[in-house]
């Protein structure tokens, strides 16, 4: 809550900005909230968040969630009769096969050696190689939705970055993807492997750096071996 963050007489002075529309405020990561602190305590936050911003005219509080918690956040701010305009609700999709080529270009680090064009080409193998062990048709995989669910992830593309960054010798990577030996020589299987593999690191970490937040955990002597916790086997 505001209270928590900061001190009360600047708790008081960004609540009454929000009250009447002259600040907005975007809280993320309501569903990585949830767990970390349970449904009670984000229940009672999302009520007092909702108690300041429902004496505004206009919209000064976005939260921002995956799915699940994201309906249940709209289920509960519906029933608080202090909100008195309806509460729009979006949902951001996947990314396209455009949209892929320019998140994982910006996320290249060699951005004149890896351009679009040759992100275009990689991803034209790699699309052939997901789709054929998804069992989905490779000559337009992009048309089906489960295909378009895994590879419009913004996690996924983002470890295709990461793999292209490992790459010691980014011209010979690019010389295999345009005669389409690289991914036979992975097997199509291995990528799709080490694309999961970066997948389930990435959400390891995450868990990591919550546990690592709690006084509590940082202060247990000797420290947990970090690197067990929601490792690649118990996901």
């Amino acid at each position: 809550t505001l209270s928590e963050i900061f001190d009360f007489e600047e708790a008081g002075r960004i609540s009454n900005l929000i009250a009447n529309g002259s600040l907005a405020l975007v809280v993320d990561a309501l569903d990585e909230a949830e767990v970390r602190s349970g449904s009670e305590r984000l229940e009672r936050a999302l009520k007092d968040f909702a108690n300041v911003a429902g004496k505004s005219s206009k919209p000064t509080i976005i939260f921002l969630a995956r799915t699940e918690t994201a309906q249940f956040i709209y289920s509960l701010l519906s029933e608080i009769p202090t909100i008195r305009a309806e509460i729009p609700a979006y949902e951001i999709d996947f990314f396209n096969r455009e949209k892929s080529i320019d998140f994982i270009h910006a996320n290249v680090e060699n951005q004149k050696i890896y351009n679009k064009s040759i992100i275009s080409d990689f991803l034209s193998a790699a699309e052939k190689s997901i789709a054929a062990n998804m069992s989905i048709d490779t000559s337009n995989p992009w048309s089906d939705d489960t295909f378009c669910a895994f590879m419009g992830y913004a996690p996924i593309l983002q470890a295709i970055a990461t793999l292209l960054n490992k790459e010691s010798n980014p011209r010979k990577i690019i010389k295999e993807i345009a005669s389409a030996n690289w991914f036979s020589k992975l097997k199509g299987s291995q990528f799709l492997y080490d694309l999961i593999n970066l997948l389930i690191d990435r959400e390891q970490g995450k868990v990591i750096n919550q546990a690592q937040d709690k006084p509590e955990l940082r202060s247990i002597q000797p420290q947990p071996e970090w690197t067990k916790l929601y490792d690649r086997e118990e996901q």
